[in-house]
């Protein structure tokens, strides 16, 4: 249809899905599925993840200044920098991963 709008579901489209379904006379919207219990730990899990990962570059930034301002010889503070920035490459990747996690949760809830 050029122009024309979608006409919208069926007359009697709701009652029927719902009986398909067996949600036992509820909303749609208050529905329990197996999969939804699944995708909240998803999403939750994936947070908690994030949450970690952010702590982590939290970690790296403190331990970083702290190392700047202890007056250390070149050397030793390269050295430092060095093993600080492999942990924040770390919790960096963790918290990417439980980005993807709460994402893949959305989607796939």
């Amino acid at each position: 249809m050029v122009g024309g709008s979608y006409p919208g579901p069926a007359p009697g489209f709701k009652r029927e899905a719902r009986a398909l379904r067996g949600s036992g006379g509820r909303d749609s919207e208050t529905a329990d599925f197996p999969g939804d219990t699944r995708m909240q730990a998803l999403i939750w899990g994936g947070a908690a993840l994030t949450l970690l990962g952010v702590a982590g570059l939290g970690y790296c930034v403190v331990r970083t200044l702290k190392a700047r301002n202890a007056g250390l010889p070149d050397e030793v503070l390269r050295a430092e920098l060095q093993r600080i920035v492999t942990i924040n490459l770390g919790a960096l990747g963790v918290s990417a991963l439980g980005l993807m996690l709460v994402v893949l949760g959305i989607v796939l809830g």
